[in-house]
């Protein structure tokens, strides 16, 4: 007749003891809630601190500007621009797509840079991300993506292409009269004002271009 072991009793701990038997079986648990934790802290702290822009400028040009003539483009569109979104801080971004719309015999690796940023060009559309366009080929972005309006602020049919009634040269813009982009042709840059999309929000860009173009 077989009979049950006795249950083996637990020796006596010192509550040090107890306090180390516990931290050897859970230390791993414990150290996986504190980093949790920690991630959480800083998305949310992240989400609270993050400056919304009053207005991005998408650069739609055969070349990408320089950083540094990237830095006086923006420092010269913020000074120009305002705090409308009440966050107290004027903030301008910039959306740099270099695009040549008539590039043609590409290699591999020249198609793949025009797929991504058209990729980046359609991601913007999309979030209705820029309210204004910086081109240096207005007629064809007109033309391939029918999204300026008119400079009266009306928006034309979806296959108008008088471009010209929709986009402003920049050097006319008293702002930025002392600008100078020697890595873009500053005279064959154009600025101009996207449609109205769903849910959009374009008070920044509206108040932006008016400060450009005051007349």
């Amino acid at each position: 007749m077989s009979h049950k072991p006795a249950p083996r009793e637990m020796p006596a701990m010192t509550p040090a003891q107890r306090r180390a038997n516990w931290w050897h079986y859970h230390w791993f648990w414990v150290l996986l809630g504190l980093a949790a934790l920690l991630t959480l802290g800083r998305i949310a702290w992240d989400h609270l601190t993050r400056l919304e822009p009053d207005c991005s400028v998408a650069v739609v040009t055969r070349c990408a500007l320089p950083p540094e003539e990237e830095a006086a483009l923006l420092a010269a569109l913020t000074a120009a621009a305002q705090d409308t979104n009440g966050d107290g801080q004027v903030l301008v971004t910039l959306n740099l797509i270099p695009l040549q719309y008539d590039a043609a015999g590409l290699d591999e690796m020249s198609a793949a840079l025009l797929a991504t940023s058209l990729e980046k060009l359609n991601a913007d559309f999309y979030t209705c991300q820029s309210g204004l366009f910086l081109l240096d080929d207005p007629a064809a972005f007109q033309a391939a993506h029918h999204a300026l309006r008119y400079l009266d602020g009306s928006e034309p049919p979806d296959t108008a292409a008088d471009w010209q009634r929709m986009a402003r040269p920049l050097a006319e813009s008293p702002a930025l009269a002392g600008l100078r982009l020697a890595g873009l042709d500053a005279g064959s840059l154009w600025l101009g004002r996207r449609i109205d999309g769903d849910g959009a929000d374009f008070a920044g860009a509206d108040a932006l271009w008016q400060a450009l173009y005051p007349n």
